[in-house]
This record gives C-alpha cells, sequence and structure tokens, in this order.
C-alpha cells in the first residue's frame, strides 16, 4: 500500500507534486511581469524581452568577448590576493611582530564592503584594468590572510622539526 508523500513546513502539510523550487521560480517571474507593467519598459523590460536580448547578445558574440575579459580581471585578482594573503598569512602566524603589525590591516580589510573598495578603484585607477583587479584583491586578500594565518598557527610543532 502506498501513501501520498507530504513534506510539512511549519505546520503546513504540502503535497510533494509542490516543488517549493519551482513554486519560488513562478513567484519570482510573476513579481518581474508585475514589476515591469507598473515602471517603463527602459527601466524594467519583460522578462521574454530580457531573454530575447540575452540570446541576442550571446549569438553575436559580445557575451563571450566580455566574458573572458572579465574572468581575467578575476583570475588576476584572485591571484594577486592568494600571493598577498599567503604571505601575510605566513608572517602573521610566523611571528609576534607580524601579527601585530599585519592585523589592524585586515580588521579594516574586513570591514569595508566590496563596492566601496570597487568605487576606490575607480577614483584612484580609473576605468583601467587595474580597477577591477586592485578591488578584488583588497576584498579578498584578508580571508585568505586568515585562513593562512589559522592553519600556520596550527601547525604542530613536531612537523617543523
Amino acid at each position: 500500500m502506498t501513501t501520498k508523500e507530504t513534506s510539512i513546513v511549519r505546520g503546513i502539510t504540502v503535497p510533494d507534486l509542490v516543488h517549493p523550487r519551482l513554486v519560488g521560480l513562478g513567484l519570482f517571474v510573476a513579481g518581474w511581469y508585475l514589476l515591469a507593467w507598473v515602471f517603463p519598459n527602459e527601466l524594467m523590460p519583460y522578462p521574454i524581452e530580457t531573454i530575447v536580448l540575452a540570446w541576442e547578445l550571446t549569438a553575436s558574440g559580445i557575451i563571450t568577448t566580455h566574458l573572458i575579459d572579465t574572468l581575467y580581471r578575476t583570475l588576476l585578482g584572485f591571484t594577486g590576493a592568494m600571493i598577498v594573503g599567503i604571505f601575510v598569512g605566513v608572517v602573521m602566524g610566523t611571528n609576534q611582530f607580524g601579527l601585530k603589525f599585519f592585523s589592524p590591516y585586515l580588521i579594516v580589510g574586513l570591514s569595508i564592503p566590496a563596492i566601496a573598495w570597487a568605487a576606490i578603484g575607480t577614483i584612484v585607477f580609473g576605468f583601467s584594468i587595474l580597477s577591477p583587479v586592485v578591488a578584488t584583491i583588497a576584498v579578498t586578500f584578508p580571508f585568505v590572510a586568515i585562513n593562512v594565518w589559522t592553519g600556520v598557527e596550527n601547525i604542530h610543532s613536531n612537523l617543523v622539526k
């Protein structure tokens, strides 16, 4: 004997035939249509217009060019963050002076939001390739440094000898 499968979420029984992600996607698209109906088309286009335009940009090859440029800048930024973060993390984990010297910079780096680093990079470097690369390094390196620092501090002294 088979029973109908159901899920209980906060006391509400939902049949498994209704997939929550599809309901969420449907509500999102319905909300998008509602916003597109309320606002001017230049401000909020309908979903189908967006899909058609995205397909046209993909077919023309423009997306590929910009995607390659974006991935290149991201790779440069993450590579720079790894280099700076590993250096800072090792120095912080190996001696007390490094820990005291770099700690304030990590705290500042962690407290400034990514959008602020992007604005600072654009103000300082303009619209050159350095702007997104430096912003990516500034946003990412504190996380790398903290993880490396923690890893270096947790190395057992017998392994070093």
